[in-house]
């Protein structure tokens, strides 16, 4: 939900800061938000620093008691750790752990799917301020403002994830319904071609559900990522090492995410200066439907 809140918070506020505040005004928005995010860094507490806190108080009566039963137990588990694997070395961990996850097939999906989910989204960065204002005459506080159509479906995000949590098979035809139903969206953005207020309410509405239907894929990825890592490290334990793998597939995602950012304004924008608005649609909705079978054949 943040990663998309944000992506599409960025070209309204830039829009509405350009036009009131002029040409350096979106800058100082981004450093400022870059100082904010670096204060909130350092002011994050690390997890074994908790622990080792709650670890260094003095041993009670009760903790006496159980020493005993603890280091049977601990028996048990030492012929149990001696079968698990030897975690990778520092300097080879990253390695070795984006091999592993890569070669998993849920993996390349989710990430797959991500990517293009990331292209479609921000292929409107380039292409829709310069589409309202070239067909309704808007200035870059309205060319900014049309972005809140994509965003407010985000708020019901968390929803979406509620019914994952409650239907967890129900996860892969969420995904995959989701994708489908971009695909006619996006091809309808094609009769929006005229200055008239029946037309701008079908591009909002258009823009809302494309929204929805954003918001309804995050959560589904971000479980599927999470199981991948999970099901590997059951299979395999310590396969990733003392820390796990959650954090990278997490970093992999975002990798995926970043890619697609890159290559989405760049390709909105020439398919709609080479082949037309019209095509546009086409080009964004032909990749999320071949993906809903992707997202079928693998997802669990």
């Amino acid at each position: 939900m943040a990663t998309i809140v944000g992506t599409t918070a960025g070209p309204l506020l830039g829009g509405v800061l350009y036009e009131h505040g002029g040409y350096y005004a979106p800058f100082g928005l981004a450093f400022g938000l870059l100082v904010l995010d670096f204060i909130f860094r350092l002011m994050m507490v690390d997890s074994r620093v908790i622990v080792e806190h709650s670890n260094s108080g003095h041993p009670t009566t009760s903790d006496e008691e159980s020493w005993t039963d603890k280091s049977i137990l601990d028996k048990k588990q030492t012929s149990v750790e001696s079968r698990v694997p030897e975690p990778l070395h520092d300097n080879s961990r990253s390695i070795g752990s984006t091999l592993i996850l890569l070669r998993s097939p849920r993996m390349l999906t989710a990430l797959l799917v991500y990517l293009i989910i990331s292209t479609s989204m921000t292929s409107f960065d380039s292409v829709l301020p310069i589409f309202v204002h070239n067909t309704f005459a808007w200035a870059q506080t309205a060319q900014g403002l049309i972005f809140i159509c994509l965003m407010v479906p985000q708020v019901m995000s968390p929803l979406y994830g509620y019914t994952i949590d409650r239907w967890p098979r129900l996860r892969r035809y969420q995904a995959a319904l989701a994708l489908l139903g971009a695909v006619p969206i996006l091809v309808c953005f094609r009769y929006v071609t005229q200055n008239t207020l029946e037309h701008k309410v079908l591009l909002c509405a258009l823009l809302a559900l494309i929204g929805t239907c954003f918001a309804i894929l995050e959560p589904p990825i971000m479980v599927e990522i999470s199981s991948i890592v999970e099901q590997i490290q059951s299979k395999h334990p310590g396969i990733f090492g003392k820390g796990g793998a959650t954090a990278f597939a997490y970093g992999l995602s975002n990798c995926a995410f970043a890619a697609g950012a890159m290559v989405g304004p760049f390709l909105g924008g020439w398919v709609r200066d080479t082949y037309g608005w019209a095509t546009m649609g086409w080009v964004l909705a032909l990749p999320l439907g071949a993906s809903s079978l992707l997202v079928l054949g693998f997802f669990r």
